[in-house]
């Protein structure tokens, strides 16, 4: 009863501030930044320890190793004028992420409990460089790449069969 192995996925989505984008893009005009959408999704296995099997409140440690895929929606900027419309795109990465987790459940019934978990979601692949959707309209900078890192606090409910 001290353990516990679980499998899971999770999708997430960041949007673009269009106004803030704007500004990264040096661009001065009417036309609307529109896409930018970053989505992620992780497929993983976990196991958790629980640290006061019997009891009704319970502290746990969670580890969970599995993949993840992040794609980019294309940054657009439809402009009539010269040069003419902005596409900015970035690659999409994907590899395997590792995420500790630490939390507390607490049973509302003999299948049913509410928990609270703080997540470290951190991806083995170094390629993530969501600076390419701002290149600015004329010229570019240096975007560096790196880990895609997410912390996350989550509130839910779990069901066991």
């Amino acid at each position: 009863p001290w353990l516990e192995v679980n499998g899971g996925f999770n999708s997430m989505s960041f949007s673009l501030d269009a106004l803030k984008a704007k500004s990264a893009l040096n661009y001065q005009g009417i036309a609307d930044v529109e896409g930018g959408t970053i989505k992620t999704r992780l497929f993983y296995g976990s196991v958790r320890f629980l640290a006061v099997p019997k009891s009704r409140t319970n502290p746990y440690a969670e580890v969970a190793v599995g993949y993840f895929k992040t794609t980019a929606e294309d940054v657009f900027v439809q402009d009539g004028r010269p040069p003419g419309d902005l596409i900015n795109s970035m690659p999409g990465v994907s590899g395997m992420m590792v995420a500790p987790s630490f939390g507390l459940q607490y049973a509302l019934a003999d299948y049913w409990s509410a928990y609270v978990r703080y997540s470290y979601i951190a991806t083995l692949n170094d390629q993530f460089s969501p600076g390419d959707l701002l290149q600015p309209v004329s010229g570019t900078r240096e975007d560096p790449t790196g880990s895609l890192v997410i912390q996350a606090i989550a509130v839910g409910i779990m069901v066991r069969f």
